[in-house]
């Protein structure tokens, strides 16, 4: 039988604290909470489930904060959680028989960032209730169980620990067990998070990684002016750079902000480049769809929304424009289809489309 250690960073958790652990408890040994100086219950709730409580002064580093929770671990095997994550009880199994394999060194879970937003992966009928209550998920392979032994997070904010492992040359394998993510960012956690990626950057001014987490925090805030100076300085420091995971997602998201500046020029260079990278992401399409529409290019704005709706995009206004165009083209039965599934997706405009469709019903 192998071990495994649950380790938990806190701080004023209390509403949270116990869904995390009862999500897991069954298949952890031990439970390690570094609290951060918690002024409500979160000590009291962690001490019901028999939790070894570590107290830190908290330093405006994630990883410092981490590695300190992760030196009181004595079990065979480590799971990472925050409070407000959890791991549903049909995917308990399959961690207990990764953990059983002596030639592995950590697994890459799926984390899903749930969110009110259609414009993320829908999580209708996919077999979790976890998050029932949110429209849409984004994804991020993060690696969150792996071998206690000894290996570290690096970075002050979106810290991680792979660096560390493929550095000591551990077989890292990826798995599609999920943790649901279910946070609701308030403003002040993404003030802090920006704080500390400046502080990060001026530890690891080459990294492209800081700059692009920083942009996406003031895209987050609408602040497209200063997110476009962060990721053209990633892209910058991507030059000649192949192979990683950010060269995916990052000319998709300055694309996006040239798009909120009406900069479409270099907008469709960069649903372009990310189209090149990424040929599966259906919202690139779907983005130099909107500019080509909006320019009169017809015929090629068409054929992008179809190929974000084969891509099975989850925008109603993907569904709403091509429905439109077919109307105009008498293709009353498709705008019929389009249109329908527009409403269905709850378009903001949903009562003015089904008008339409009551004119055109077959």
């Amino acid at each position: 039988m192998t071990s495994l250690s649950l380790c938990m960073i806190v701080r004023d958790e209390e509403k949270l604290l116990a869904r995390a652990i009862k999500s897991v408890l069954s298949i952890v040994d031990e439970i390690i909470i570094a609290d951060s100086g918690s002024v409500d219950k979160t000590k009291e709730i962690a001490m019901k489930f028999n939790a070894k409580i570590v107290d830190f002064e908290w330093k405006d580093d994630f990883s410092d904060a981490r590695n300190e929770c992760l030196k009181h671990a004595t079990k065979e095997w480590i799971l990472v959680l925050d409070a407000d994550e959890v791991i549903a009880e049909k995917d308990l199994e399959r961690i207990k028989k990764l953990i059983s394999d002596e030639n592995t060194d950590a697994y890459s879970f799926v984390q899903r960032n749930y969110s009110d937003s259609i414009k993320g992966i829908n999580c209708e009928n996919d077999g979790y209730i976890e998050g029932k209550e949110f429209k849409s998920y984004f994804a991020s392979h993060l690696i969150r169980l792996f071998k206690n032994k000894g290996y570290k997070f690096r970075n002050k904010v979106h810290e991680l620990v792979e660096d560390d492992i493929k550095e000591k040359q551990g077989k890292i394998v990826n798995s599609d067990i999920p943790i649901h993510h279910l946070e609701d960012r308030s403003r002040d956690k993404v003030d802090m998070y920006l704080k500390l990626g400046k502080q990060q950057i001026e530890l690891t001014p080459d990294s492209p990684k800081p700059y692009y987490e920083i942009a996406k925090l003031y895209m987050s805030k609408n602040d497209y002016k200063n997110s476009l100076v962060y990721f053209e300085k990633a892209v910058e420091l991507l030059k000649g750079k192949t192979g990683l995971l950010i060269n995916k997602l990052i000319f998709l998201e300055l694309g996006k902000v040239y798009f909120k500046l009406s900069d479409y020029k270099k907008a469709l260079v960069c649903f372009d480049r990310a189209i090149k990278e990424d040929s599966e992401n259906c919202w690139s399409y779907f983005y130099k769809a909107l500019i080509l529409h909006e320019q009169g290019n017809v015929s090629e704005a068409i054929h992008l929304y179809e190929i974000s709706i084969d891509k099975n995009i989850k925008d109603p206004v993907a569904y709403a424009n091509l429905g439109d165009l077919c109307l105009k083209q008498k293709n009353y039965e498709k705008a019929f289809e389009l249109l329908t599934r527009a409403c269905e997706l709850e378009h903001p405009r949903t009562d003015r489309i089904k008008i339409v469709l009551k004119k055109i019903k077959p």
